[in-house]
């Protein structure tokens, strides 16, 4: 990324352009590979005036009678500070100062609904718990809320089932791939060391060993490679051939590696723009082969830029119109 902008009559001519165009001063640092700070500054600095902020304080409410009268029909007719905000135009606190600043009394908040305390109420609760049903399932059977349960159930001592674990409420028995490899996690903590060549470098897997997808002790603690082994394995002995997805042309990716054999690394080449070598790139970045006129299938159609240089310059011909997106091939059925 460019470090700063030079005062000359083009890059003026640039930048009011841009921000002219409605880009904000940050879409336009992105534009020409600085900061937005740079852009602001270069601004500041060359007499481009900025665009008024939207915003500022927010709409009041005018304190008349009729107003007053419309807001406290609204409230008293049972919508909620948000519903009255919204026929106004307003956000709900600016209804809730103007209640308070023109004596509008308010509803009392409603207390939640207390459960009996005999002890025919707390065997039928303790019966229904018992039976499988869980906190929500009681609190809808007694029509209170999940937390007056929780409090009734720690009160009578009337012993919970665990909120974590294959026992819990919560389990869930159908659960996706991912889901269980985080499960195994949250449950067994990370893999340290893999079981088996006893590296603890890199990173470390859950391998599935059992049949079972969600049990979760049929789990080895693997690294890459052992893991990739295990899979490949399982999948010999379970008679799977590897498939590999063919297409009636080159893919994108295809085409950029032949460049990358016939021309070597972009990373060997200094930008074409700017002239910025990969030693001088930041955050360990690397040089890009930019596509230069729309012919993905000739080598020779490639330049090698820095990451900034080639976004502008693929933004810049999106604008022109000359950019023409690479036309990916279709998928061959086998």
């Amino acid at each position: 990324m460019q470090r700063t902008l030079q005062d000359d009559a083009a890059t003026v001519a640039k930048v009011t352009e841009l921000y002219e165009s409605g880009l904000s001063a940050r879409l336009v640092g992105n534009e020409l590979g600085v900061a937005k700070e740079t852009v602001l500054h270069f601004m500041k600095r060359n007499g481009i005036e900025r665009r008024q902020r939207v915003g500022g304080m927010p709409k009041l409410l005018p304190d008349d009678p009729q107003t007053i009268a419309k807001v406290a029909e609204l409230y008293g007719s049972g919508l909620t500070l948000h519903e009255v905000a919204a026929e106004f135009g307003v956000e709900w606190y600016t209804i809730q100062r103007f209640m308070a600043r023109n004596d509008i009394e308010r509803r009392a908040k409603k207390r939640p609904a207390l459960m009996g305390e005999s002890v025919a109420d707390v065997e039928r609760v303790k019966a229904l718990y018992d039976s499988g049903a869980t906190v929500a399932e009681v609190a809808e059977s007694e029509g209170v809320d999940y937390g007056t349960v929780r409090t009734f159930l720690k009160r009578h001592d009337i012993n919970m089932r665990p909120t974590s674990g294959p026992e819990s409420d919560m389990w869930i028995k159908e659960i996706s791939y991912i889901g269980v490899h985080a499960r195994v996690k949250r449950v067994r903590g990370r893999a340290t060391t893999c079981t088996k060549c006893g590296t603890p470098e890199g990173r470390i897997e859950w391998a599935q060993m059992s049949e079972d997808m969600t049990d979760l002790d049929g789990y080895d603690e693997m690294c890459v490679p052992c893991h990739r082994a295990h899979d490949a394995a399982k999948r010999r002995r379970a008679g799977h051939k590897r498939t590999h997805r063919r297409f009636d042309g080159p893919t994108y990716r295809t085409l950029h590696d032949q460049v990358r054999r016939a021309r070597g690394s972009a990373n060997e080449y200094p930008c074409r723009e700017c002239g910025t070598t990969v030693d001088e790139l930041t955050h360990n970045g690397y040089m890009h082969w930019a596509n230069l006129t729309n012919d993905y299938h000739d080598v020779n159609d490639f330049a090698a830029m820095c990451p900034a240089c080639h976004g502008v310059y693929d933004a810049e011909r999106k604008r022109d119109g000359s950019f023409v997106p690479f036309e990916h091939p279709k998928e061959l059925v086998h």
